[in-house]
């Protein structure tokens, strides 16, 4: 996580590096609130939130947790809890305005980990992989029907019945002014192309 320089930057950062900014992230277990978070440390099941940084080596051991980039990393890992569900989603949230010429939202995952949730004003923003790097994945999603609204943007593990220990290593997320294509146009636009190069070869070895 790169540590931000300003309030004014177009970036919103998963956690404050500093306490320049009058940004503020919430962190939830479930619908409850929660006043801290683990540094450097994780659960071996237990729904938690952790921040990965700035001295993590142990990257090598879990592929579902390490730096993205820069200093820290946030973790969500959901898992058991301490009475009725016994299991719990865990999720940050902030509220603010949405840059009004944003047509995207990004953020980076850490490949092994299970894919999270992103919200706007509670509704799900369709995430899909649009890039790959050395440790993780770029992930982006249409937010242009909020740009300019005042909202809630939240970040959430996905716990599902045979899917009941999320673990999710985020980073880098970020408003765009890119336009995303939507999932089944860009899987027909990867379809197109695999099919031009499978004529262009089989042309080739015609002739």
């Amino acid at each position: 996580m790169r540590e931000p320089r300003s309030c004014s930057s177009r970036a919103v950062w998963v956690w404050r590096a500093d306490r320049r900014c009058d940004t503020i992230w919430n962190a939830y277990i479930g619908t409850n609130q929660i006043s801290w978070v683990l540094q450097n440390s994780y659960t071996l099941g237990s729904a938690s939130i952790d921040i990965i940084g700035p001295d993590w080596s142990f990257g090598a051991t879990n592929p579902y947790i390490g730096i993205i980039q820069g200093r820290y990393t946030l973790v969500l890992q959901g898992g058991g809890i301490y009475g009725p569900p016994w299991l719990s989603d865990v999720s940050v949230s902030q509220m603010g305005v949405v840059p009004a010429d944003a047509k995207s939202i990004f953020l980076e995952e850490r490949v092994g980990g299970n894919n999270c949730t992103v919200s706007l004003a509670g509704q799900l923003i369709s995430l899909f992989v649009c890039g790959v790097g050395s440790n993780y994945t770029v992930c982006a999603g249409d937010v242009s029907a909020f740009a300019g609204l005042l909202t809630e943007l939240r970040i959430s593990t996905a716990i599902t019945p045979d899917n009941f220990q999320c673990m999710n290593s985020i980073d880098a997320i970020s408003f765009s002014t890119q336009v995303v294509p939507e999932p089944g146009c860009l899987g027909l636009v990867m379809l197109g192309s695999a099919c031009c190069c499978l004529w262009r070869l089989t042309n080739r070895k015609a002739t």
